[in-house]
């Protein structure tokens, strides 16, 4: 096995998007959870990928549009979902952070190793490491963390090799769209969080 192999990597490294706080919440978790067991982590944030202002301009416009006309949220979901618009949207956000998603997960002259996972809690962080996989510029296994109980069509990219639900529900919705390797693992969420007493 070459040094690159990700079976000989204790790295992992996570891309989250700072959009709302649910992303930024799992992928904090699991890098908690993750280091506990020994693993080298390393959390990004895909926005900062993207070119310019445009992750900037996402994610205010994300925030604004719920605080000033939460309505628009479900708009925007629903015309997103629709195959030509997510079609487009797949390639261009894959296309236009595809040079520091790859710098991010390494296997350049001045890493040892690619890690032994790349774990997204973003759509189109998703989308970015399935065409990553596809190209075979992407050893390591790809893995999406879904933290949605409703499973949008950017969250399923065919190159990704496994999809973690954290409930039945968005499992069989991600199979439903396709996913591959579709496991239910709960939430990603701190131990202090747990069922109500009824």
């Amino acid at each position: 096995m070459s040094s690159d192999d990700p079976r000989h990597s204790r790295r992992i490294v996570i891309l989250t998007g700072s959009v709302g706080g649910g992303h930024d919440g799992a992928a904090y978790e699991l890098e908690h959870r993750l280091r506990a067991m020994d693993f080298t982590v390393e959390t990004y944030d895909y926005l900062d990928f993207l070119p310019g202002r445009f992750g900037a301009l996402l994610r205010d416009s994300y925030t604004t549009s719920l605080r000033v006309a939460p309505f628009t949220w479900g708009l925007v979901a629903n015309v997103t979902g629709r195959r030509p618009v997510a079609g487009m949207l797949r390639a261009a956000s894959a296309a236009l952070a595809r040079k520091d998603t790859r710098r991010s997960i390494g296997r350049t002259a001045d890493l040892v190793a690619e890690p032994a996972a790349v774990v997204s809690t973003y759509p189109l962080a998703s989308q970015a490491l399935g065409r990553l996989r596809r190209s075979g510029r992407l050893n390591a296994p790809a893995i999406t963390f879904l933290t949605d109980m409703s499973v949008h069509p950017l969250w399923i990219s065919s190159g990704v090799d496994f999809h973690l639900a954290l409930h039945e529900v968005a499992a069989e919705d991600a199979r439903g769209r396709g996913a591959k390797g579709v496991q239910v693992c709960g939430p990603a969420v701190p131990a202090a969080f747990h069922p109500a007493a009824l």
